[in-house]
């Protein structure tokens, strides 16, 4: 019943568009022949009575690994660093020395996300305030609040990323509004009725971004005006996670209801459809869970519902899959998929043929280093630095691995980590209990 709920959905999809000029529904046939072709590609993945991936795999003795040299990063724009959500090998002095620690910068709840562009940290808090912090100067330039009074008290969620000193941002009331970060003033603002709910990506002169009931909108980043409004398949129940979005040649759409689009961004034609819901035929019972997509050469990487798929962008079709449990998102550099198992097994696969490298015990190997008894650690996150692997527990620890799987260093963090990390010219900065961290 709900695949044939689905279904319907689907063709309401292909038989309905937008007029590209003012986004006002149309019962019309304006979507083209190949995008009603495509739907015939539409498939429904369904594992059920799969066995996880949890076994321990050595390294082949003569493997090399191919990493590009570690990059020192001076810009940070975007909540998954770039457009197709992949990181790079960052540069990092590891001294583990608290370079500077801010006063306390708000008295709500600073969010996860963190920019930094020209030397301007930005961040935001829960009661819609966007925060622009000069490191340079030490102090807070701006906090900017675009909320009236009768909306001041509901809690905010803002959605950003930056781009030549503008900041786009939507939000959890339908507002989206473009905002200058050093001329501290709105340039346009458009309130769409619906919230807003997936990270923003910036093709040319479109923004794109998707509402709660997973409405697509393309929009000009000039004045906010739609270009086109692209509607899919609204879930019946909300969970955690948010539509997200990724660009990488093609724009790439993940729903909540499970399904992923690819795009043309220039005619905005669709190319292709494919649902990877597993639960699509079990009412409900288990929601949609995902990481964001990251994309890469012609890839598509996805952890979702404790599935890792890599699909070919160009086709939708399915390249590999790997059932595996994990409770963070993975690494993807070069030709590698660095991913760590919801019972600290780092699992290391080759992109290009989804052949497990190799696999270890992230706790065995910590137990046995300088006999260091670290007790209920988990992986709160994972980045690429200085070609090892830098794993951050939710102790305040951090465990630095060799990409053959050898413990290398294992550090206290002075201050606890309550964001997301970004890394910038060296450093890694992060904030602690409202206040600004920058590491070392």
């Amino acid at each position: 019943m709900k695949s044939l709920f689905a279904l319907s959905l689907l063709f309401i999809i292909t038989s309905c568009s937008f007029d590209n000029r003012s986004g006002i529904w149309q019962d019309s046939q304006s979507i083209n022949k190949k995008e009603k072709e495509s739907l015939k590609e539409f498939k429904n993945i369904n594992l059920s009575n799969r066995v996880f991936f949890n076994k321990t795999v050595a390294i082949n003795k003569n493997y090399k690994f191919f990493l590009d040299k570690p990059n020192k990063n001076l810009e940070w724009s975007d909540f998954f660093y770039q457009n197709n959500n992949i990181p790079k090998n960052f540069s990092y002095e590891n001294l583990n020395e608290i370079k500077f620690i801010s006063k306390r910068i708000s008295r709500f709840k600073i969010n996860q996300n963190i920019l930094f562009v020209k030397n301007i940290l930005i961040l935001s808090d829960s009661n819609g305030n966007i925060i622009t912090y000069s490191l340079a100067e030490n102090k807070i330039l701006n906090k900017f609040n675009f909320y009236k009074k009768k909306i001041k008290k509901i809690k905010k969620k803002l959605y950003y990323k930056a781009e030549n000193n503008i900041l786009y941002v939507s939000d959890n009331i339908g507002y989206l509004y473009a905002y200058d970060i050093f001329k501290q003033k709105i340039i346009w603002a458009k309130n769409f009725k619906i919230p807003f709910r997936s990270n923003i990506k910036i093709y040319k002169n479109t923004l794109i971004a998707s509402d709660q009931d997973n409405n697509l909108y393309f929009t000009n980043k000039f004045n906010g005006n739609i270009i086109k409004k692209i509607p899919s398949e609204e879930s019946l129940v909300k969970g955690d996670f948010v539509n997200n979005l990724s660009v990488n040649k093609s724009v790439f759409f993940l729903n909540t209801f499970g399904t992923l689009y690819a795009f043309d961004p220039e005619r905005i034609e669709l190319l292709w459809i494919l649902n990877i819901n597993p639960n699509i035929d079990d009412n409900y019972k288990n929601l949609f869970t995902s990481f964001e997509i990251k994309s890469l050469n012609d890839n598509l990487i996805i952890l979702h519902n404790n599935i890792l798929e890599v699909i070919n962008s160009k086709t939708g079709n399915l390249r590999f899959r790997i059932p595996i449990k994990s409770n963070i998102s993975p690494i993807v550099i070069n030709n590698y998929i660095f991913i760590i198992t919801d019972d600290n097994l780092l699992v290391t696969i080759e992109l290009n043929s989804g052949k497990i490298i190799n696999s270890f015990y992230i706790n065995e190997q910590i137990k046995n280093f300088n006999n260091e008894k670290i007790s209920k650690q988990y992986v709160t996150e994972m980045k690429i630095l200085n070609s090892k692997i830098n794993i951050f527990l939710n102790n305040s620890y951090l465990a630095i691995f060799s990409l053959e799987g050898n413990l290398l260093e294992l550090k206290k963090i002075k201050k606890k980590i309550n964001s997301k990390i970004i890394s910038i010219n060296h450093n890694l900065i992060y904030v602690n209990n409202n206040k600004i961290v920058i590491l070392n």
